[in-house]
């Protein structure tokens, strides 16, 4: 098989194997090494030169003829301008290239080959080779085998299943060859006895004047003859199972050994593991093709094999025992004949010897010429006893990889199924508040609302005639508040969450203004001296605040009260930055504060520090008449909320409502997603500000 060099195609980012079909071909020198593995790269620059060039990482060098690896080399670089038809030899290749006049290369086509060993070669097709057999009842075995190139696989098969009869045919012919010699040694000595006993027959005829002998002699005689043609074939039977014996230990062609039947030996046992033997071998030669050597499946057929060896040298050992008994018993039987015999008169008697050395020379010979032309016969005409149903060929009408409508189902299945998989992993390892479902598993605290998510500013203040959802859910959030702080003893309202970014701030200063809208005496306190954020939703300049009042720099609270853009609202900025804010919220001036406003507004918020990192809240907690935890969608953890329930279970914070900020679809919370225009209701288009009238 040509196998040695393999030859590919690249169009684009598509590259096949290809198998005669290349504007060159490579001839190696094998008697030089080999760059193994690598892709060099073939462009025909024109009808007499070509351009060859390698870059690879690593590279090995192989000694081609006995299959060996040299040496490795990082890294190989290799770059040529050489003529068709020109060998070239360097210390680690050696190849001439030979142009296909008949190849027309086309634009954007590029061609590189490389070269294999015998032994990386043979492992390949060895992994891609299946053997099956059709039924268990059937002889038949089915033989695939994969591959980019139809016509590599199907020569592949073909020649494997070729030379694989071959080597049996030649295995039976080794065989009968081998029953010939064995055969011709015992011709060799039978015929020069024969031959002696024949001179001494005429010998003594002629000089004596005796031709025949006596009818006691004549008996005896043939009695004798008889038992030396038993004691031949006895002594054939030996050197047979001396043959077998020796085979057998030193485990020479196991499948080769002659079968008891060529050499005249009834032993169905024997026989019997001789085919058992053959069988198995033939077997372990099957699963050789595609199994290693140490493979559960080969070892387990060598076991096989190992126990009928012994089985034969068990069985061979004992029939030696018994054909040496045997002849024991010939030899003595033939002694006594031999001392009847010599009670016989002197020429009669040397007659007797001489005539029954004749017979029984004469009677070897035949039997041996006999079982000779008929091995020779059987030589002669040996067909295989295997052979070729169906010639290999494609199976199906298409590759079978790669597999186009399963990778389109694979990969339809994957666009569906990953995405989902993802948001499920995702979501089972999230630790942020989603939705209802998990504050309701964390927290037994009411809802007070839920705020649409904003996406411009931050700092963004509702207007009073605006009629967005986001509005229309700050609305709805100072209904309720209305009912919760209904009468006079509920003003105050604290506004916290676990950590900043949350958007505190952000809903503290919305619901201010939405209750300012509604034309409540609205002060915003900013509590939060830590990073305070009021005064930038407002963008007025620095002014005395909460600090300043607080540490005593002012003295009077409505120097620290500032009006705002909207009507209605007031704020307290938190003032100047103070290095103990927790001091400062702590000082009684700030009750004093709270009293004082208490008969000029309607409602007070404070905005207050985060309660999950500082404890300025849970002092500003006996201030306030009602508390609004805000959780942020996909922001506030899970621990977070169960801490602050934590807290509402053992009474240690009460009148408190949880406010979900940031909802993608008020939809998904019993919200109708829609805006209020002036001739009626508008539902939002696919785009921001564009609106599609609903009569």
């Amino acid at each position: 098989l040509d196998f040695g060099i393999s030859y590919y195609l690249k169009e684009g980012l598509k590259t096949r194997q290809t198998y005669h079909y290349a504007p060159f071909e490579v001839q190696l020198d094998s008697s030089h090494v080999q760059i193994v593995g690598a892709k060099f790269f073939v462009r025909p620059i024109s009808d007499t030169e070509y351009e060859i060039e390698a870059d690879e990482k690593s590279a090995e060098i192989w000694n081609i003829a006995e299959d060996a690896l040299v040496h490795e080399l990082e890294p190989f670089v290799f770059n040529k301008r050489l003529r068709f038809g020109q060998p070239y030899t360097d210390q680690n290749l050696s190849f001439t290239l030979h142009r296909n006049p008949d190849f027309e290369v086309k634009k954007g086509q590029r061609f590189y080959f490389v070269i294999h060993g015998l032994k990386d070669l043979a492992e390949r097709y060895q992994s891609a080779l299946k053997v099956e057999a059709v039924s268990k009842e059937a002889r038949l075995l089915n033989i695939t085998s994969e591959g980019p190139v139809v016509s590599m696989q199907n020569q592949f098969i073909n020649t494997l299943l070729n030379t694989y009869i071959q080597n049996d045919l030649e295995k039976q012919r080794e065989i009968g060859r081998k029953m010939l010699m064995l055969i011709d040694e015992q011709l060799t000595g039978v015929t020069d006895s024969l031959r002696k006993a024949e001179f001494s027959l005429r010998g003594f005829r002629a000089g004596t004047n005796i031709v025949d002998i006596g009818v006691t002699s004549k008996d005896l005689t043939d009695q004798l003859t008889e038992l030396e043609r038993q004691r031949a074939a006895l002594a054939v039977a030996g050197q047979y199972y001396e043959y077998v014996l020796e085979d057998i230990q030193a485990d020479n062609s196991l499948a080769e050994v002659v079968a008891p039947a060529s050499t005249g030996i009834e032993d169905p046992l024997l026989t019997s593991l001789l085919v058992d033997l053959a069988r198995l071998k033939q077997e372990r030669a099957a699963i050789r093709l595609t199994a290693k050597e140490r493979s559960p499946k080969v070892q387990n057929i060598d076991a096989k094999i190992n126990n009928v060896r012994q089985a034969i040298l068990k069985n061979v050992n004992t029939s030696i025992r018994a054909n040496n008994i045997a002849i024991s018993n010939v030899n003595e039987r033939i002694e006594a004949l031999r001392t009847r015999l010599r009670r016989l008169p002197e020429s009669e008697r040397i007659l007797t010897n001489i005539k029954r050395n004749f017979d029984h020379s004469s009677e070897v010979h035949k039997y041996l010429l006999q079982k000779r032309a008929e091995t020779a016969i059987a030589l002669a005409t040996d067909i295989a006893n295997k052979f070729v149903v169906d010639e290999a060929k494609q199976v199906g009408s298409g590759p079978v990889s790669p597999k186009v409508g399963l990778i389109y189902a694979v990969a339809f299945v994957l666009s569906l199924g990953l995405p989902l998989a993802i948001m499920l992993v995702y979501d089972f390892f999230n630790e942020k508040i989603s939705g209802d479902q998990d504050i309701e598993a964390c927290t037994n605290i009411p809802i007070l609302g839920y705020i649409a998510r904003y996406e411009k500013s931050n700092n963004y203040i509702i207007e009073k005639d605006s009629r967005t959802s986001f509005a229309e859910s700050f609305r709805s959030l100072r209904v309720k508040m209305l009912f919760v702080v209904e009468g006079d003893k509920k003003k105050v309202i604290g506004v916290t969450s676990s950590s900043s970014g949350e958007g505190k701030t952000f809903c503290a200063t919305n619901l201010a203004a939405t209750l300012a809208h509604a034309g409540k005496q609205t002060l915003l306190i900013d509590t939060d001296l830590r990073r305070p954020k009021v005064q930038t939703y407002f963008r007025t300049e620095h002014h005395a605040g909460l600090s300043d009042f607080l540490c005593g720099e002012v003295d009077y609270v409505n120097e620290i009260i500032h009006s705002t853009h909207i009507e209605n609202l007031h704020i307290i900025p938190a003032g100047n930055p103070s290095n103990n804010p927790t001091d400062l919220i702590s000082n009684s001036r700030m009750k004093e504060l709270v009293e004082a406003c208490m008969d000029e507004y309607d409602h007070i918020i404070f905005d207050t520090p985060p309660i999950g990192l500082v404890s300025d809240y849970l002092i500003l907690m006996h201030l306030t008449d009602y508390n609004i935890y805000v959780v942020r969608h996909n922001v506030t953890e899970v621990a977070d909320l169960k801490l602050i329930n934590e807290l509402f279970e053992t009474g240690k914070i009460q009148n408190i409502g949880l406010l979900l900020n940031g909802v993608a679809s008020l939809s998904d919370y019993g919200y109708l997603d829609t805006d209020y225009g002036i001739n009626g209701y508008v539902k939002k288009g696919k785009k921001r500000k564009r609106y599609e009238a609903i009569n």
